[in-house]
């Protein structure tokens, strides 16, 4: 994976993360949907893979403890959220915005015709 594609990725999931956060702390979605969509061992090892880098497999990972958390400590869930808001804040802010060459992400999903 080229680093502009890394980067894209890396802020991508930082972006999606904050979303999901906000998603759980409101109750719009239950957290095995935020584990489906992106907080999961095997998201982790992909981003390992791809070389992303070590502040979001840490943010990622900090979204599977969120189960174990909401279980054995329900009052520090929110906190946890916004722990989880930062290091997302912190990729975005230790990358650059998408090069403008690079092909929208949602036409790689979307077959375009």
């Amino acid at each position: 994976m080229e680093a502009s594609e890394r980067n894209r990725l890396e802020r991508l999931l930082a972006v999606l993360s904050l979303g999901l956060c906000v998603a759980l702390r409101e109750r719009f979605i239950e957290l095995d949907e935020a584990e489906r969509l992106l907080f999961s061992p095997g998201t982790m090892r992909s981003l390992a893979n791809a070389g992303a880098a070590r502040e979001l497999i840490t943010l990622i990972h900090s979204g599977t403890e969120l189960e174990n958390i909401l279980s054995l400590l329900p009052d520090r869930f929110t906190a946890a959220l916004d722990e989880m808001n930062h290091e997302a804040q912190v990729v975005l802010t230790s990358t650059s915005p998408s090069d403008s060459q690079l092909n929208n992400w949602l036409e790689q999903v979307i077959p375009q015709r």
